[in-house]
């Protein structure tokens, strides 16, 4: 993540190094015009929590995310407006990042005998 004159942005890597896209926020006026159109005919029911442009080696899309109460869904679409993609990702759906993350054991704290100072 880092911030860029064009707004906040992501890039993605493979595992072994390889670039696989870059994200670069956007808010909604700076979406290209029928992206604009179509996020304004379809998303009067959700908020909205990400909006961007997508460059890949195939080509640029654009994103845009937006949260229901149970789920986040996802919106992949070309300059012209078209849905290209469509992907629901349920809450608690996800496998946690860390399996089996046990807390840290808490440290023992001992007592220092002090000088009171005035």
């Amino acid at each position: 993540n880092f911030q860029a004159k064009e707004g906040l942005t992501k890039v993605f890597f493979h595992s072994n190094g390889d670039w696989l896209e870059t994200r670069i926020r956007m808010s909604l006026s700076s979406l290209p015009k029928h992206v604009r159109n179509f996020v304004d005919q379809h998303y009067n029911a959700a908020e909205i929590t990400f909006a961007g442009k997508v460059i890949r080696r195939d080509g640029v899309l654009y994103r845009v995310e937006s949260e229901f109460p149970t789920a986040v869904v996802v919106k992949l679409l070309n300059e012209e407006g078209t849905l290209l993609k469509e992907n629901r990702i349920e809450f608690g759906t996800v496998e946690p990042l860390v399996p089996n993350l046990e807390p840290l054991p808490a440290k023992q704290m001992k007592a220092v005998p002090t000088k009171e100072v005035y």
